[in-house]
């Protein structure tokens, strides 16, 4: 079922791609934002079903080991967010930074589906860059940096704000070294210039390369 809706959506996008009109671009970066959810949704990062087995195994882990992944996501002063790489791509937690960053509470978005807690902007490729950046983590089991990535949030009144983070994803592993979850840390900056960023308080040249711990 899902590989036909794929089918489909891809199908629909090459005309729009192919097409020099104005009007084309958000139509075709639309349908790819729908693949993107349809991938999670199903798929969540696997490559096929069932390739990160059927739960993440937390319980099995050894004591010392969740402790590590316990001292990644609250011992960072940046946002941070522990995801699911199964179907669903799920919310399993996040520190402090991370609720004052996006204006949401920890207890409230924990299980939720990420694309649902955090939707990003409705226009821009918010959701398709970050599903491929989790992708990517989750299929070399390395660690993947964005310098700069635009993901929009919802304010405290609702209002969409526009967002750019340098964002770190990392691949959280059991004790037997197989994956179990995806560790995103976000740096949150401020674009002046497409080519200028800084952080809060902080000179450009300390911004541009943020010390990460």
């Amino acid at each position: 079922m899902l590989r036909t809706l794929l089918k489909r959506s891809v199908a629909r996008a090459r005309p729009l791609q192919r097409a020099r009109v104005d009007t084309a671009e958000p139509s075709f970066a639309s349908l790819q934002r729908e693949v993107s959810l349809l991938q999670a949704e199903y798929l969540g990062v696997q490559s096929h079903v069932g390739q990160f087995g059927s739960s993440p195994g937390y319980f099995s882990l050894s004591r010392r080991r969740k402790r590590e992944i316990l001292d990644m996501l609250e011992g960072s002063s940046d946002p941070c967010l522990l995801v699911d790489p199964r179907p669903g791509l799920r919310i399993v937690d996040a520190n402090h930074a991370m609720e004052a960053a996006t204006f949401t509470r920890r207890s409230a978005i924990a299980g939720d589906k990420l694309f649902a807690a955090l939707p990003g902007g409705r226009e821009g490729d918010d959701v398709i860059t970050a599903f491929e950046a989790y992708k990517i983590c989750a299929q070399t089991l390395r660690r993947h940096t964005l310098p700069a990535q635009r993901y929009d949030i919802e304010g405290a009144g609702g209002e969409v704000l526009l967002r750019h983070w340098r964002s770190q994803y990392f691949p959280i592993t059991d004790d037997a070294g197989s994956l179990i979850y995806l560790l995103n840390r976000a740096v949150p900056l401020i674009m002046d210039q497409p080519t200028n960023f800084h952080r809060d308080g902080m000179p450009d040249a300390e911004a541009c390369a943020p010390a990460y711990r």
